[in-house]
């Protein structure tokens, strides 16, 4: 390959790699922000709903971010193969001794490699998830703690792994006899939308969630869920015992 289709092959890869580094961003921006995890979305929507962006999940755009890692990684080899003899010479005029440009260059791939491969080594920490976690565990899974509801711990089939399966039995309560109450309430429902859904006065409402006089009726309730910690639980509650559940 002579000098100009060198230069014209480095100037494309480093194009590449620009664009592709901004992907990175970009992707990791989605991930973290838009296509938020289970417990965000419980607290925004009220329900773990599904988020989902050109028909893929978080999970499936997290594989997509690693793609492009790899990719990027095999475009650094090819950057720093075609720029090698002007990396030698200044790795000469930078680093001195040759014991040391020795020492520097193995020291860089070991760290290369660990920081690459670490997460296969890793045996992550295992903790009991207290009361408090265990509720919005089941409140992500769909289970409406406003039911009766059995839980039972099955032995894990793998012993080693130590997972632990959840046997779980509802059976709705209803203050009507013989008839299920099926309440619809969402994280992005205001205020008076349940209070007027259910026949329901707002200040019994904000009263029962024990909210100040200054939230506003407009307020969506997966917002005041995260400032004042209840559950869409404990708004349901209120609606059986206060409302028309039936209405």
């Amino acid at each position: 390959m002579n000098g100009r289709s060198r230069n014209k092959t480095n100037f494309y890869i480093d194009l590449v790699m620009f664009v592709l580094m901004g992907a990175l961003i970009g992707i990791g921006v989605l991930i973290k922000y838009v296509l938020i995890p289970g417990q965000q979305r419980w607290a925004l929507f009220g329900q773990n709903m599904e988020l989902t962006f050109l028909g893929l999940d978080r999970h499936q755009w997290g594989t997509i971010h690693l793609i492009i890692g790899a990719i990027l990684v095999f475009l650094l080899l090819l950057h720093l193969i075609f720029h090698w003899n002007m990396i030698k010479c200044l790795f000469k005029k930078c680093v001195g001794p040759v014991s040391w440009r020795r020492g520097l260059s193995i020291g860089a791939l070991v760290l290369f490699f660990f920081l690459a491969g670490f997460p296969l080594l890793v045996n992550p920490k295992k903790e009991a998830i207290d009361r408090g976690e265990g509720r919005n565990v089941l409140e992500n899974m769909g289970v409406d703690l406003n039911d009766s509801i059995r839980i039972q711990l099955k032995k894990p089939k793998n012993i080693e792994s130590g997972e632990m399966e959840l046997n779980i039995q509802r059976q709705a309560k209803s203050p009507r006899k013989g008839r299920k109450q099926r309440l619809h309430i969402r994280g992005d429902m205001t205020l008076r939308e349940v209070a007027n859904q259910y026949d329901l006065e707002v200040e019994t409402l904000k009263k029962e969630l024990g909210l100040p006089g200054s939230v506003l009726d407009s307020d969506q309730l997966g917002i005041l869920r995260k400032q004042y910690d209840f559950t869409m639980g404990d708004v349901k509650a209120i609606v059986l015992e206060h409302g028309r559940p039936d209405k």
